[in-house]
């Protein structure tokens, strides 16, 4: 509304997907992503107008785990593209990562055994968690990182991300 612009919203697309649309100008803007080095040299980012923690997530029965530090000889689940991952392969990549399509095939890693832990976006998987009634999931540690969530712009159209950060 402040802008006067209108949005043709896309939903229903996986994380990994919606990325990769945003890089070859199939989509215009992602409403909601986190800024790192190797995004920025494909993207244009507004201002971060919110941060998440990301968290360690694991069975009730896993006793709190901490950091990363200990998750080793662990597999552990990320979204696939989210910025999670790419700061866990550069931070820990002795961590043996299960990249999966979103938070909720992330959770049923660890329902169905086939991760120790999920890492990602505090609020986004506590809602999953409660809206799926996971109680055999909880948060079991914390990492360093911070979901710092702006608006990414297609790397053609640098204009844009200015307006939009204008309107936020």
């Amino acid at each position: 509304k402040t802008l006067g612009v209108h949005f043709d919203v896309r939903s229903n697309l996986a994380w990994a997907d919606a990325r990769q649309a945003l890089a070859d100008g199939r989509l215009d803007a992602l409403a909601a992503i986190s800024s790192t080095p190797s995004r920025r040299q494909r993207f244009h980012f507004t201002d971060p107008y919110l941060s998440f923690p990301a968290a360690i997530f694991s069975a009730t029965d896993v006793t709190y785990i901490g950091g990363p530090e200990g998750l080793k000889g662990k597999v552990v689940s990320v979204v696939r593209g989210e910025a999670v991952e790419e700061w866990l392969r550069e931070n820990w990549p002795d961590l043996q990562l299960l990249p999966v399509a979103d938070t909720r095939a992330a959770l049923r890693t660890i329902t169905d055994g086939r991760a120790y832990a999920f890492i990602g976006n505090l609020v986004t998987t506590s809602y999953y968690i409660g809206q799926s009634g996971l109680a055999q999931i909880r948060v079991a540690g914390e990492t360093p990182f911070v979901y710092r969530i702006a608006m990414g712009v297609r790397s053609d159209w640098p204009m844009l991300a200015g307006i939009l950060q204008k309107g936020i």
